[in-house]
This record gives structure tokens, C-alpha cells and sequence, in this order.
């Protein structure tokens, strides 16, 4: 037996042992459940990024409809629509200014809607005389065009003749620079202002009276008394025929004439006769 000397306390005994195992069953991973282990990590991960990258495209369809919604806010509240101008066809009883007022328009302001509909109601119940009105908005600029009542004639019984609809009416209300029907029987002023509702009011408005000419037996033949002083002789029936031109005719007849009056026939042979 050697001399060799050992300590008791240096062997293990079966206790210690079986400690060290349990340690080892517990703290000692073996390399299938660390490879296990991170991919359950790796997975969490991947998880997250997809849910990070769902709840990315969440937000931005969120985003968009908030966008949406306050657009149509902006449009809906604050006005965008300009008038700088009103463009108003010729008038012959109204003006630009009596238009502008009565539609309650105000130039170079900003308006959320114009409404085309309520302005053509208030100039048709106003007292302009308007029948019909048309509006074209573009570019800032507002297109008015308007129908205007066209007076015709006044007849002996003090009544203002115009038309109005395709039809002729009577008003005793207004008063209009129309020239005086004269000795006329109602079938005869009747014809009158059927021919004289196709002529514009720039020429209706040049005539002072109208009379029939009572020497001759064909009772549709008519004279016309202008403001300038001259006389038209012209039968009803060419009225709408030969009136239009009228004041062309004026112009030429006033340079070769000096401005002189006479009688202008335009029931035979359309020539021009200066008083003597």
C-alpha cells in the first residue's frame, strides 16, 4: 500500500453526482433545442415585420381617406369660384349695371357656388322687361345673354303693344319708345304687330306713327313716319322683307341727300323722293 496520502472530501459520492446530472438536465441545452430556440425567435421577428408592415398599410389607406375627406371640406367651405366680369349683350331697356344689381352679383368676389338657376329667376321677376336669359361661366368671366320684351307699337286706346313668348300681349303699365298706331281697326293692328315682331327694336324705335293711307282702295299699304323726318310708304306684307334694311338704306340716302328728308317708296320700286 503506498504512502501516498488522500482526502476523503475529494471523491465524490453518489449524492453529488446525481446533483451534477440534474444541474446538467437543466442548464445545459443540447444544440437541437438551441437551433429550436432561434428559430422560434427568428419567427417572432418575421411575425412583427409583417404585422408592422400590415399596420403600414392600414395607415396609409387611413391617411388617404383623412386626405379625402378634408379635400371635399376645403371645397365644400371655402370659395373658389371669381367673377371679374359680367359680359352683357345689348340692351335696349336695361343696362349692365341694372343686370349686375338685380342678380346680386359682386365683381372680383370669391363664391362657393353660383347659382346660375336663382340669378335668372330674379331677372325674370324683376321689372327689366327680361323674357329669358342664357349664362355661360368660364375662365372667371360670366357670358349673360338676355331676352328682352320687345315693345311694338301703341295703339289708340293708350295700350303698349309687345311681344313676348312667340306672342302678342298689351300693358297700359309701361311705357315704351314705340311709335302710335293711327286710325287703325283692330284686324289691321293686329297684322301691323305681326310684322313689326319680326323687325329689331333698333329700327321699331326709329318710328314715331304709323297710318294707313286712306286715298287708295288697297288698305294694307302703310306710312311710316321716322324721327329724322322722312315718310316710308311700304305695304304690311313686305314689312319683315324690306324694314331690316332700313338703316343702311338711311345712311346712303344721307350722303347724297345732305341729310334732307323726303319719302322713301318701298311699296313700288324702292327709290327715294326728297321733299320739295
Amino acid at each position: 500500500m503506498s504512502n501516498e496520502s488522500f482526502v476523503w472530501d475529494d471523491i465524490p459520492n453518489d449524492d453529488e453526482k446525481e446533483q451534477k446530472s440534474l444541474y446538467n438536465m437543466f442548464n445545459e441545452i443540447p444544440e437541437d433545442d438551441e437551433e429550436s430556440e432561434k428559430n422560434i425567435d427568428k419567427h417572432k421577428v418575421d411575425k412583427k415585420k409583417t404585422s408592422d408592415f400590415k399596420m403600414s398599410k392600414k395607415g396609409k389607406v387611413l391617411i388617404a381617406i383623412v386626405t379625402i375627406i378634408i379635400m371635399i371640406m376645403l371645397y365644400l367651405l371655402i370659395p373658389y369660384n371669381k367673377i371679374n366680369d359680367i359680359n352683357v349683350n345689348k340692351l335696349y331697356f336695361s343696362t349692365k349695371e341694372d343686370v349686375i344689381d338685380v342678380s346680386g352679383l359682386e365683381l372680383k368676389k370669391y363664391y362657393n357656388k353660383i347659382d346660375l338657376r336663382n340669378i335668372k329667376i330674379k331677372l325674370k321677376d324683376s321689372n327689366l322687361g327680361i323674357v329669358k336669359s342664357k349664362y355661360n361661366y368660364k375662365k372667371k368671366l360670366l357670358d349673360v345673354n338676355i331676352q328682352e320684351v320687345k315693345p311694338l307699337a301703341m295703339g289708340d286706346d293708350g295700350k303698349m303693344y309687345y311681344y313676348e313668348k312667340n306672342k302678342i300681349s298689351s300693358t297700359k303699365e309701361k311705357s315704351y319708345d314705340v311709335p302710335k298706331m293711327v286710325d287703325l281697326d283692330k284686324k289691321q293692328q293686329k297684322k301691323l304687330l305681326i310684322s313689326l315682331s319680326k323687325l329689331n327694336y333698333d329700327i321699331i324705335k326709329e318710328i314715331t306713327a304709323i297710318t294707313i293711307i286712306k286715298d287708295i282702295d288697297n288698305r294694307d299699304l302703310v306710312l311710316f313716319q321716322m324721327k329724322n323726318g322722312n315718310y316710308i310708304e311700304i305695304y304690311m306684307s313686305q314689312i319683315a322683307e324690306k324694314m331690316p334694311y332700313y338703316l343702311q338704306m338711311q345712311q346712303i340716302i344721307d350722303k347724297k341727300t345732305n341729310g334732307k328728308p323726303g319719302v322713301i317708296h318701298l311699296d313700288l320700286g324702292d327709290y327715294y323722293e326728297p321733299f320739295k
